[in-house]
């Protein structure tokens, strides 16, 4: 803002900054406690909590074993011991861990806009850093890296299935069944009139192929 009107009065738009002449109140950041066992309490029984609360030690070893066997427990894992923050977190992508040096670069940032997903650099210049990660956690997120990769080819594989099935927009889908594009000899002339083809097709389960007329399927 401060520049803006800055450049402003060099162009001559306005006289002056109005800025200097306001006298803003500095937020006070909350100080952050410990989640001790009065305050878990509490929180327990009325709701109340600090602003900003970090768990103990215990806390944290009791989160990490109960999330062990989650599906995002690099994730949760990244997030507890390396101080990373959610949006960086979400925002990784596989080539940011360099498994043989054991290093983990963060470049960019997942924020959650309304009605979207930005992906930003992050939050400071500090912000763009490698970690180093120990053995165990780079054998965890590699390990992550595969099931995703595995998982990915096999959604988009169920999904194009489905899709084909849903649609009959596969190879060799017409109107419902296997027409004139499917492979194998021209024994008869299309019966549908929509598909306008001129050469035969195949009629019954997909897997026989049988063409019309040799079983006398009329």
């Amino acid at each position: 803002m401060r520049s803006a009107l800055n450049t402003a009065v060099r162009e001559g738009l306005i006289a002056s900054n109005p800025l200097p002449q306001i006298r803003l109140h500095k937020p006070t950041r909350p100080h952050p406690v410990i989640w001790t066992d009065e305050r878990v309490a509490a929180w327990r029984r009325d709701g109340a909590h600090p602003p900003v609360a970090v768990w103990t030690l215990r806390q944290m070893i009791t989160f990490l074993a109960g999330i062990e066997d989650d599906r995002l427990a690099p994730l949760w894992w990244l997030i507890a011991l390396r101080g990373l923050r959610r949006g960086e977190a979400a925002a990784l992508h596989h080539e940011d861990l360099d498994a043989g040096a054991c290093e983990l670069t963060v470049t960019h940032q997942l924020l959650a806009l309304p009605g979207e997903l930005y992906c930003g650099p992050p939050k400071s210049r500090a912000s763009n850093r490698t970690i180093t990660l120990d053995q165990a956690g780079t054998r965890q997120l590699a390990e992550h890296a595969i099931a995703q990769a595995v998982d990915s080819l096999h959604h988009q594989t169920a999904e194009q299935r489905r899709s084909d099935t849903r649609t009959h927009t596969g190879p060799g889908w017409q109107h419902g069944r296997r027409c004139c594009s499917s492979p194998g000899p021209a024994v008869s002339r299309c019966s549908y009139r929509s598909c306008g083809c001129s050469r035969g097709r195949y009629v019954g389960t997909e897997h026989a192929k049988v063409p019309r007329g040799v079983r006398g399927d009329r």
